[in-house]
C-alpha cells in the first residue's frame, strides 16, 4: 500500500498540464535582484506558447538608452535552436523541468547563460534565475516579470 501511495505522489506532478507562458511580460526592476549584473532601464517579452512550441520577441533598454532586441521561434524539447539578437545570433536549448518551470542554455562563441524560468502559481509573474559565464567572469541575477 505504501508503495502505491509513493508511486502516485511521484507520478501525479508529471501528469499536470504545462503552464501556458503566453502574454506580454514587463520587467519589474524593483523586484528583480541584479547581483553583479547591471540593471537595464526597462525590458519586455512577448511570448506565444502552445506546448511544446514557443515563440518570443523581446527588447531590453540599457541605462544609456541603447535598445537590444531578440527573438526565438522553436520548442521546449531539448533541441538547439537559433536566437536572433541585435548583437549577433546565438543558440539556445530549452527543456521542461516541471509544469511551471523550464531551463534554458544560451550559448555564443565566448559565453554561456543558463536560466531557470518559473511561472508563479497565480500566473501573474515570471521569475528568471540566471547564471552567466564568459570572458568577464561569472555573474548571476534574478529577473522578475509581471504579466501586463
Amino acid at each position: 500500500m505504501r508503495s502505491l501511495a509513493l508511486l502516485l505522489l511521484l507520478t501525479i506532478p508529471c501528469l499536470a498540464e504545462p503552464a501556458n507562458l503566453s502574454g506580454t511580460w514587463r520587467l519589474d526592476l524593483k523586484k528583480s535582484k541584479w547581483g553583479g549584473h547591471s540593471a537595464p532601464q526597462s525590458g519586455e517579452i512577448v511570448i506565444e506558447h502552445n506546448e511544446p512550441k514557443l515563440k518570443y520577441t523581446g527588447k531590453v533598454t540599457d541605462l544609456d538608452g541603447t535598445e537590444n532586441t531578440y527573438s526565438f521561434d522553436g520548442a521546449i524539447d531539448g533541441k538547439e535552436y537559433p536566437v536572433k539578437m541585435g548583437t549577433g545570433d546565438q543558440k539556445i536549448i530549452i527543456k521542461r523541468l516541471s509544469p511551471n518551470s523550464i531551463s534554458s542554455t544560451l550559448k555564443n562563441a565566448d559565453s554561456e547563460e543558463e536560466a531557470i524560468t518559473t511561472l508563479a502559481p497565480d500566473s501573474k509573474s515570471l521569475v528568471r534565475k540566471v547564471r552567466r559565464s564568459g570572458p568577464k567572469g561569472k555573474s548571476s541575477w534574478t529577473e522578475v516579470y509581471n504579466r501586463s
